[in-house]
């Protein structure tokens, strides 16, 4: 074969695979469907949460909170090694599905920040790296229940946490 011939060749594959390309690209995406935007950095960790609970995985949900906070909660009468597995509430077809939205938020400005530490140092004897904090105000759901909660989230230079003895506070269980 001629070497015109092999080019052409070449250039007939190289289109056909970019238009299958195209053609997937058009298939996998939602035309027409309103795609959910992509959580917000401070939310990583609701979603963490939300996912963990969903897998029935306390140790994961635990480790939304910070040491502290999980010191506490299992020194504490309520303690309940199976945690996400009672807050993991049945929806009415019979699946696991924990959901959360975040109505509002606010980032904490640096004196906010200081007596985010304040407070918890005063609670918890230590004191704890906060790089950047936002109050939220979220809705979870979870079965037939919601519940609103104010939460403090903030980054300690590596991850998102969830500030509080807020762990067990999920749908009163």
């Amino acid at each position: 074969m001629s070497v015109l011939v092999l080019k052409a060749m070449r250039t007939v594959k190289l289109l056909l695979l970019a238009g299958i390309m195209t053609g997937m690209m058009l298939i996998t995406s939602a035309c027409g469907k309103k795609q959910s935007a992509p959580s917000a950095h401070y939310e990583a960790v609701l979603d963490t949460l939300v996912s963990s609970v969903n897998v029935q995985d306390t140790e994961s949900y635990l480790r939304c909170f910070t040491s502290d906070a999980r010191q506490a909660y299992a020194s504490s009468e309520s303690y309940d090694p199976e945690l996400a597995k009672d807050l993991a509430q049945k929806n009415e077809d019979k699946s696991l599905k924990m959901q959360y939205t975040t109505l509002e938020h606010t980032e904490l400005d640096s004196s906010g920040i200081a007596k985010l530490q304040s407070e918890h140092a005063e609670k918890y004897s230590r004191r704890i790296e906060v790089t950047k904090a936002y109050q939220l105000k979220v809705e979870f759901s979870s079965g037939a229940e919601d519940k609103q909660m104010q939460l403090t989230v903030f980054n300690n230079g590596s991850s998102w946490l969830i500030e509080g003895d807020v762990i067990d506070n999920f749908f009163d269980k």
